[in-house]
């Protein structure tokens, strides 16, 4: 069974004691939970369920989720439905494609989550922590809000409390000691607020890690050398501990490390002196065995070794009719140049320039866009693509705002002005537009007025193909997803389609109904005439087909008083035959009182009197 990320990481923030302790002020190891983040696509919505809330059910739709359900998404700015107090959300991060968990509670509170954890180490320190956030606005009032207990073996060890509508991601967290012998625990976790208006919220950034001492490195966080330098650089740990086991680690991009052979002890040395950038840190835990586990050790701060040379080939651009400083030189064409600089790191160095003087019109700039999916959504894109031109770094700027991020996303339709500028200050301008897909609209047949027993024939109509749709009332939910039918109404009720296109954009449409009792297609004879060949000789009620669910009582009397036939509860619209205890019945005027129950489940009286002619 797959583990609930919303449930395991906030019931982790108790495990170790009674009550919840400060977060981690040391160091920490890695992420038990390197799935807590939720990752990150191109794509608004996680359109598979990733079953990691347990009795929720997951709506793949870019629509505020209902009451019990749950989605991951990366932008909720852009959605066809969105409750007008709800905060619009993107990943607690810098990543504008990161996920995040959108969670709207169950209406009863109770447990919602129970799930074991194996593999700890006895006597560890670990730490949890989770970003919260309610979705609800600030100053909304009447509304639940969360609130979350954390059961350690069935009690209760720790609670968030209320979580405050402040429109800020929380950081909710404890840390905790196991007891010794102890490797698992029982986790749970469990509601307390109810849903309905109010009780939402979103998270993001789980993390479960083993909490350690602080562990630095006794040195600048950088440490320069000179190329080709001789003398060994020694790294030495300084760990608050009593006797922690260690092992070295070496990286040369800081993402891929690699223990170091033999390397175990307080101290270390560089002695590679080519131009580069190295990186070290260790790993610590209380012993050689827990040192291995992933769930057990901690890592240090990371120290760089920088390499510098002592010869820099340069290659730079400028704008036409602007200046480059090289030292004391100051350069406006295109050629190369020689200058010795004394640095401040001590590793004197002799930099070597090819100057190139690019004209602004032979800038080479191909942006890529993606209009928005729906009409009048805010989910497109423009991606900054420069082919050649200037030396960067290039900042971008859109309608004036710069932007960090690259592509620009959340963008509505309209005609962009780009700005490139590269550290120079050489400026060019490129416009662009994102246009406006067509509305998604529905069609249905106008509003109607029906006689009861009517039938209504109903064709949807879409400027769009449809992938699937539904209806609001239960009189029309066996008609989804066709897209003409007919039907008879049995109440007046304005019906409601909810219909998705292709591109996920949804459309709403209605049509109401009501039903009219003035002209009842019902027929009750007057007479039963046996010696006429045109009128019957049985007293039938003549409806229209299934407008009658049942007759509830049918009485004949004759003329004194006395009940000479009898119905109840029978579909068969032939009331009497004429006859009296099986013989023909005296000529006469007799009387009848019906009952009877018509297709909108409304008992109707009918009374009058009727002829028998023999």
């Amino acid at each position: 069974m797959k583990k609930s990320i919303l449930s395991i990481l906030i019931a982790l923030v108790s495990i170790g004691g009674i009550t919840a302790q400060q977060l981690c002020e040391g160091n920490l190891g890695q992420n038990i939970f390197t799935d807590g983040d939720f990752g990150r696509g191109m794509v608004n919505i996680l359109t598979i369920d990733p079953e990691i809330a347990p009795g929720y059910t997951y709506q793949a739709q870019a629509a505020t989720p209902s009451d019990g359900s749950y989605v991951i998404t990366n932008n909720t700015a852009g959605w066809g439905f969105h409750f007008p107090t709800w905060l619009t959300l993107t990943d607690n991060s810098d990543d504008p494609f990161g996920y995040f968990m959108l969670v709207n509670a169950n209406f009863d509170p109770g447990e919602f989550y129970t799930n074991q954890v194996t593999g700890l180490c006895e006597n560890t320190f670990y730490e949890f922590s989770a970003d919260i956030i309610n979705v609800v606005m600030s100053g909304i009032p009447d509304h639940i809000l969360p609130n979350v207990s954390f059961l350690i073996d069935d009690v209760v060890v720790f609670s968030t409390g209320d979580i405050p509508q402040n429109e800020t991601w929380n950081k909710y967290g404890f840390t905790f000691t196991t007891s010794v012998g102890q490797t698992e625990v029982k986790l749970s976790l469990r509601n307390n607020a109810s849903g309905g208006n109010g009780n939402d919220l979103a998270l993001d950034n789980i993390s479960f890690r083993p909490c350690g001492p602080d562990a630095f490195i006794d040195a600048e966080e950088t440490i320069f050398v000179c190329e080709g330098a001789s003398a060994p650089t020694e790294i030495t740990a300084d760990i608050s501990s009593g006797n922690p086991a260690i092992i070295w680690q070496f990286s040369t991009d800081s993402l891929i490390w690699e223990d170091i052979p033999n390397a175990t002890g307080l101290s270390v040395f560089h002695s590679n002196f080519t131009i580069g950038t190295y990186y070290y840190r260790y790993i610590s835990a209380n012993s050689t065995d827990e040192i291995i586990n992933d769930f057990c050790n901690i890592i240090s701060d990371v120290l760089v070794i920088e390499v510098l040379p002592l010869q820099y080939e340069l290659f730079d651009t400028i704008c036409a009719n602007t200046t480059f400083a090289l030292g004391n030189q100051m350069l406006t064409m295109s050629g190369q140049y020689t200058e010795t600089f004394i640095s401040s790191r001590g590793c004197d160095s002799m930099v070597n320039l090819t100057l190139t003087v690019l004209r602004e019109e032979d800038l080479d700039f191909s942006p890529q866009s993606l209009d928005p999916a729906c009409h009048d959504g805010s989910d497109g894109s423009i991606e900054f693509i420069l082919n050649n031109g200037l030396l960067g770094p290039y900042s971008y700027s859109l309608d004036g705002i710069p932007q960090l991020v690259n592509p620009v996303p959340n963008l509505t339709a309209g005609n962009y002005t780009i700005e490139i500028s590269n550290r120079n200050n050489c400026v060019q301008l490129f416009n662009i537009t994102l246009d406006n897909p067509p509305e998604f609209i529905l069609t249905l047949p106008p509003d109607t007025i029906v006689e009861l027993g009517e039938s209504l024939q109903v064709e949807l109509f879409a400027n769009q193909p449809i992938s699937n749709y539904s209806w609001s009332t239960s009189e029309l939910e066996i008609f989804n997803n066709l897209e003409i039918f007919e039907f008879i109404p049995t109440v007046s009720q304005t019906h409601i389609v909810t219909a998705i296109n292709e591109d996920g954009c949804i459309a709403e449409e209605n049509f109401t109904v009501s039903i009219t009792l003035n002209d009842l297609d019902i027929f009750i004879p007057n007479v039963i005439d046996f010696n006429s060949v045109t009128l019957d000789n049985v007293f039938t009620i003549g409806a229209k087909s299934g407008l009658i669910k049942e007759i509830r009582n049918a009485y004949i009397y004759d003329r004194w008083g006395n009940l000479v036939a009898l119905k109840k509860n029978t579909q068969d619209l032939n009331i009497w035959d004429g006859r009296i205890n099986n013989l023909p019945a005296v000529q006469g005027i007799y009387t009848y009182f019906l009952e009877i129950e018509l297709i909108d489940g409304n008992i109707y009286p009918f009374s009058g009197d009727l002829l028998v002619i023999r």
